[in-house]
């Protein structure tokens, strides 16, 4: 197992789980393509039900986290919390700053976003 850095975004998280999949066993791999592919809900699962979706036992989702330094699912579950909290607020602040426009998506181009 590892330390996780001080202060670890889930972002980060996210890319160390990515680095270290080649050496994963195949029911680690499982809960990593979970989390890579729902970061945005995993804070909202318990541990039973993130179990039960990657098809493993409870007990392997608690290796797992404490393979990426993590004491337990509680600590791991709330680096997604936050990174969900921060999102949401980050979200709010660009769509107050432009009031009676939706957001142009992240593929617009500049010239078209003038003209919409």
């Amino acid at each position: 197992s590892m330390n996780p850095p001080v202060q670890e975004s889930a972002f980060d998280l996210l890319t160390r789980v990515r680095q270290h999949l080649p050496a994963l066993s195949p029911q680690h791999q499982r809960i990593a393509g979970y989390l890579l592919q729902n970061h945005l809900t995993v804070g909202f699962h318990g541990i039973q039900e993130m179990a039960q979706e990657c098809g493993v036992p409870p007990t392997t989702i608690v290796h797992f986290v404490r393979r990426f330094g993590y004491a337990g699912f509680s600590p791991f579950r709330q680096l997604f919390k936050d990174a969900l909290r921060q999102y949401l607020q980050q979200r709010e602040l660009a769509q107050a700053a432009v009031p009676g426009r939706n957001l142009p998506s992240s593929t617009t181009k500049c010239s078209e976003i003038s003209a919409a």
